[in-house]
């Protein structure tokens, strides 16, 4: 290269600032320049390849710390660019517009899993609220059936003693066998009752270990969740 030039003051800041810039500072420029010198071209060459990659540069960082803030509308503006830097500022704005989506879906999905939360913790309650009414609703059952039992006893014994009086006791046998025909109705429907009660206390206890593993599935991918 010509020694003139190469000695020249806007060559060797043209030079101090590419150094500085292939450091990462964008921040120093050619200054005072004097258009008659044979390297004021360069020099305003470099301030521009500079100011561009400095507005770029700014752009990109600006649009970065919205997004790491789950902001994801602020776009890299694109005036003053050219080239390159427009196609790399377009790649960085549509990812970040399915970055937003994605955050979008995540942050709907999260509300639906809250939602199934709530939901799979009241069917727990209403599940351990039907099983103890199932369990209830047994008590009474076997209650009634023992009730039907003893109501039987009776009216035998009833039986057996107007049968012993002969005539004297032939209404009142009627009247025992009434209650006899009542109370073997009565452990007829228990009967049913208890089967009914049964197949119910199945299903219940089903759908309650169900709901528990759902409800166990739930609070492990929670915990990993907060831990992470």
């Amino acid at each position: 290269m010509n020694e003139h030039l190469t000695e020249s003051r806007l060559y060797r800041e043209a030079v101090r600032v590419c150094e500085s810039a292939a450091r990462g500072d964008l921040e120093p420029r050619v200054i005072h320049i004097d258009d008659t010198d044979p390297m004021a071209t360069l020099a305003h060459a470099v301030n521009g390849m500079i100011d561009v990659m400095d507005a770029f540069v700014r752009e990109s960082a600006t649009s970065l710390e919205f997004a790491s803030d789950g902001k994801y509308f602020r776009r890299i503006l694109k005036g003053g660019l050219d080239g390159g830097y427009v196609r790399a500022a377009d790649t960085i704005n549509t990812s970040k517009e399915q970055m937003g989506d994605e955050a979008v879906r995540l942050e709907e999905a999260d509300r639906q899993r809250r939602e199934l939360v709530e939901d799979v913790g009241a069917a727990r309650d209403v599940g351990g609220q039907l099983a103890d009414a199932t369990r209830r609703m047994q008590e009474v059952s076997d209650a009634i059936g023992t009730i039907a039992r003893q109501t039987n006893m009776l009216a035998l014994n009833a039986s057996i003693e107007a049968a012993r009086v002969g005539d004297a006791g032939r209404g009142f046998a009627v009247v025992a066998q009434e209650v006899k025909s009542l109370a073997n109705q009565s452990s007829g429907r228990n009967q049913d009752i208890q089967e009914t009660l049964s197949h119910i206390g199945e299903a219940v206890e089903q759908t309650v270990r169900t709901i528990e593993r759902v409800w166990a599935v739930i609070e492990a991918q929670v915990s990993r969740e907060r831990a992470a």
